[in-house]
């Protein structure tokens, strides 16, 4: 075997052969020489710009006499194999001859199936990796809605006139409040399983990323104090009675007109919670990319390198996600009667507190893919994902008004302990549960970039946006209507956005 590397080696030379930067592949009949010609500053030498060592010239014997000793031989030629690398060959006699590169031959350094220059390439996946990341991210509000106005008395035209109205001049809604990015922790753990037969490395990655909270609040004040008498502009002003006079704040929310602290209050306040939490368990195939190729240098040295290019993958696999949430209002008013009748001036304080709840657990199958471009050190590229799911939705609201007998304005029947509504007096509260088990999409769209600071630690970074659908949201659960069943509303619809920093760290 060892006759038949040199032969065809010798025959490879005679043929003139020109040896370069090449890609590594099985099958390479030849073995590389050095040229005189100096290299360019690049580092790799041009195709064609190495030239064959011309054979020694044979002394001159008689027929019959035995054949000289050959006085240079070229190094044997490895077969090429990912895992090796080829060899270059001897110099005549073994002397450097004029514009040879002075450097220890090829063979003296260890051979892998690596990149010398990233410690990655074609056939060097890593066993095990891990990614831990700070991802700071951002959330949509939630659909529009009027949580509390100002009640004011205006003109309006019935018609024939103008006449004066009740108007409701929005002042807080549901996406009142300014939203802040939160920071949260994201971790991925990965382990190579090995190459199958279509020449494709396979991995199974377990990710989590969450730990996001936000906290938003708003509030709204009183404008004004009206004070009024039986009449009908304002709502439920006919139940005033006539030797009545009744003065309130001007704050109304979108609860029934029947309940105290919600409605004729003199301020309101909001407050909504929200977190998020993602878990993903994951099959990645990532067909080989492109072969590695061997460099020359200057210094007569062969190295292995990976090639610059692009590279793709796939997954598929279980993600499940969370979103919790809460949304909160409290009203507060201070109600003034004057009684003319019974000579009698009160004044009581009403308040209102609602708070609900939802829980969205989704669970379903996701796919993926992710197309990156390598550059030496740097990598990026674009990912995308996304799958069907089930959302298994609950919602839970409870709320206390108090105050309602001090207020003509309220449905005191509500607060009368004696009748339906309740058993505390002078206090209304209400309480309402739902489920549901409905279909939910996830699509998800990112930007990535990655630096390699070592030969096993990388600096990543990456944008996302993710469009999760099919949710209840907690302040749209928000029912006005006094005695109501509980129901849930899970066509809420949420953009996620997010940018994360750390390092991964392969071994």
């Amino acid at each position: 075997m060892r006759r038949t590397t040199i032969c065809l080696a010798i025959v490879a030379l005679l043929l003139g052969v020109p040896v370069s930067a090449q890609e590594y592949m099985p099958g390479y009949p030849t073995s590389p020489t050095l040229s005189a010609d100096p290299l360019p500053a690049g580092g790799e030498m041009a195709t064609g710009q190495i030239q064959t060592m011309p054979e020694p010239p044979q002394a001159a014997r008689a027929p019959g006499d035995p054949a000289p000793q050959q006085q240079w031989q070229p190094l044997e030629q490895v077969a090429p194999s990912p895992d090796v690398t080829v060899s270059g060959e001897l110099v005549p006699g073994g002397v450097m001859q004029q514009g040879m590169m002075a450097g220890p031959m090829p063979d003296e350094y260890p051979r892998g199936p690596c990149c010398e220059k990233t410690g990655r390439g074609y056939c060097c996946p890593p066993n095990w990796y891990l990614d831990q990341r700070v991802r700071v991210m951002y959330h949509s509000k939630t659909k529009w809605a009027v949580i509390g106005a100002y009640g004011t008395i205006g003109q309006a035209w019935d018609g024939t006139q103008f006449v004066d109205r009740f108007f409701r001049v929005p002042g807080m809604t549901t996406r009142s409040g300014d939203t802040e990015p939160a920071a949260g922790y994201e971790v991925t753990l990965g382990h190579y399983l090995g190459r199958d037969t279509e020449n494709r490395d396979q991995f199974v990655e377990f990710t989590y990323y969450g730990l996001n909270e936000w906290d938003e609040g708003y509030a709204l004040y009183r404008t004004d104090r009206p004070t009024v008498t039986n009449g009908s502009l304002w709502p439920n002003q006919e139940q005033i009675a006539n030797f009545e006079q009744v003065t309130f704040g001007n704050l109304f929310s979108r609860f029934d007109n029947d309940l105290a602290g919600f409605n004729r209050a003199d301020d309101l306040e909001q407050h909504y919670t929200s977190r998020f939490d993602n878990f993903e368990l994951n099959l990645r195939i990532r067909p080989r990319a492109r072969t590695d190729r061997l460099v020359m240098y200057q210094n007569g040295r062969w190295r292995r390198e990976a090639q610059n290019g692009p590279t793709c993958s796939f997954l598929a696999g279980l993600r499940a996600l969370s979103l919790d949430e809460s949304f909160s209002l409290s009203g507060r008013g201070t109600i003034r009667t004057q009684d003319f009748l019974n000579d009698t001036d009160t004044t009581a304080v009403t308040t209102g507190d609602y708070a609900v709840r939802t829980y969205n657990d989704l669970v379903g199958l996701q796919i993926g893919l992710d197309m990156l471009w390598r550059q030496g050190f740097f990598e990026m590229g674009v990912l995308v994902k996304g799958g069907a799911f089930v959302n298994f939705a609950d919602m839970n609201s409870s709320l206390v008004s108090t105050g309602g007998l001090d207020d003509p304005m309220a449905n005191q029947d509500l607060y009368d302990a004696s009748g339906p509504y309740t058993n505390v007096n002078n206090r209304y509260t209400q309480n309402r549960e739902a489920s549901i088990r409905d279909v939910a999409g996830v699509a998800e769209f990112g930007l990535t970039a990655a630096y390699q600071l070592r030969k096993n630690i990388v600096l990543r970074a990456a944008y996302d946006m993710m469009w999760v659908n099919g949710l209840a949201m907690a302040p749209e659960q928000i029912n006005g209507q006094v005695g109501a069943p509980g129901r849930i509303n899970n066509d809420g619809l949420q953009l996620l956005q997010s940018l994360s920093l750390g390092l991964e760290v392969d071994w």
